[in-house]
């Protein structure tokens, strides 16, 4: 049984590893033993990254660059030799076609082709860029055999290129599938890193622009950490970018935004890195008066651990979300950035909001939190059914093979 997995994977980027995590254990339960082969942009980084969070995984594993540049025969040999070609998830279709779009699309269409059974895997599908791309992602959604959206805007996409609304599952980001903090456990957490008795506000941000991040968050960053009870957390949800890409890692702006402050403000400051899980981290926010980010994956870990959050919006994917919540009032957009009293009021709105909730969980985000878990679930359960009809034997490991019968 050969599976090839496609998408952004291996670029250092935390929700990325989520989301490839939450499909790889559903991959395990359905398929074990299966040979994967994960088309990506960092074969070691992947590799280590499995390595550490999966190692006894019922997979058999193997990275590989997804570059025909670097590896002509192997990407084309895996993709003609699936028998389950996966593309997604993560925000992977936007753009025109050719361009992004048609990159993302071509291995995926190459397996179809070749008789591979094709699973749109929970993709973000946002600004897409004039008829040409809709009617490629059309033609390729409307033979795909598992169609799946992580939100509403990219449902409606889908139906705007020609897809049936009845053959498309709506989920969320399989981030959701993660649990919300346990009580005590941000307590626990926050006593062994001596933060017990002070504000915390949580800080995700990226670079953007000609390194503008940290120049927009500097005054604000300084103002807060004026107030000796408060200490910022700086959540880190990307570590290393591409190759030569090295502005892309989100050290690189705490690094700057730190050498805007004094010592004494810099000490203030906590990097929550990939020293950090993903359960430590949702704890840490859920401590959090509120957070503030631009990262994706830093709203979704907000949004599960119920606390107040504002965003940047520095993409439509971003927008997206924030008015899937109904959050549109704590949203700054990119524009909007340069006038002084946009972001102290996104953040007014934020501690008010924290004071009508003082302990715990805000109930509107966690019922949001709830809501959109289910929908997860719910495709990882339709999903699991689509694999147990293709390949009946497949969970007694006799499976080895299932192509698309002619």
């Amino acid at each position: 049984m050969r599976i090839c997995i496609h998408g952004s994977y291996g670029t250092g980027n935390r929700g990325d590893n989520v989301i490839l995590s939450q499909l790889l254990l559903l991959l395990a339960e359905e398929l074990p033993g299966a040979e994967v082969t994960l088309l990506c942009r960092d074969e070691q980084r992947v590799a280590l990254y499995l390595e550490s969070a999966h190692p006894g995984l019922r997979l058999r594993v193997r990275p590989l660059h997804a570059s025909f540049r670097r590896h002509p025969l192997a990407v084309l040999r895996a993709c003609l030799r699936c028998d389950l070609f996966i593309l997604g998830g993560g925000g992977l279709l936007w753009g025109s076609a050719p361009g992004n779009l048609a990159y993302w699309l071509t291995r995926a269409r190459l397996a179809r082709l070749a008789g591979a059974r094709i699973v749109l895997y929970l993709p973000g599908i946002y600004a897409l860029r004039g008829r040409g791309a809709q009617r490629l992602l059309g033609r390729f959604a409307r033979v795909a055999d598992f169609v799946s959206a992580r939100d509403p805007e990219g449902f409606e996409q889908l139906r705007a290129c020609g897809v049936p609304g009845q053959s498309i599952h709506l989920g969320a980001d399989p981030a959701f599938l993660l649990p919300a903090p346990a009580p005590g456990s941000s307590a626990d957490l926050l006593e062994a890193l001596e933060l017990s008795g002070y504000q915390l506000v949580g800080l995700s941000a990226r670079d953007w622009r000609h390194r503008l991040s940290a120049g927009i968050f500097a005054n604000f960053v300084r103002g807060l950490l004026e107030d000796e009870s408060v200490r910022l957390l700086f959540f880190v949800m990307k570590t290393g970018g591409r190759l030569g890409e090295t502005d892309t890692d989100d050290i690189t702006v705490v690094r700057r935004l730190l050498g805007t402050l004094p010592p004494a403000l810099q000490k203030r400051v906590l990097i929550v890195d990939d020293g950090y899980d993903d359960e430590e981290m949702i704890a840490l926010m859920a401590a959090c008066r509120y957070v503030v980010a631009m990262r994706l994956h830093a709203l979704i870990f907000a949004t599960i651990a119920g606390t107040p959050f504002g965003a940047l919006a520095y993409d439509e994917k971003i927008n997206a979300y924030m008015t899937m919540l109904g959050r549109q009032g704590h949203l700054l957009g990119m524009d909007e950035v340069a006038d002084p009293e946009r972001l102290p009021a996104i953040t007014a709105g934020l501690i008010a909001e924290r004071e009508r909730w003082p302990e715990g969980p805000v109930p509107e985000i966690a019922l949001a939190a709830s809501s959109l878990a289910g929908r997860a679930r719910n495709v990882h359960r339709a999903l699991a059914e689509a694999l147990r009809t293709w390949y009946p034997d497949a969970r007694a490991g006799r499976v080895e093979g299932g192509r698309r019968q002619p």
